[in-house]
């Protein structure tokens, strides 16, 4: 989880009103918590479900 939460993380610096760091870090939990595995995949999906985009 900690490799997905810098992967996107990474995304805030171009995002820094519409996301913060603990929005980040909750979606990527309750994403765990939902099944998803793999830090790619925490990434990828807290990205898309967050609206981020690559």
């Amino acid at each position: 989880m900690a490799s997905a939460y810098e992967t996107v993380s990474k995304l805030l610096h171009s995002h820094p009103s519409e996301v913060t760091a603990e929005v980040v870090a909750k979606k990527i939990i309750e994403l765990a918590q939902r099944g998803v595995r793999g830090s790619d995949a925490l990434a990828a999906r807290a990205r898309q479900e967050l609206n981020l985009g690559e």
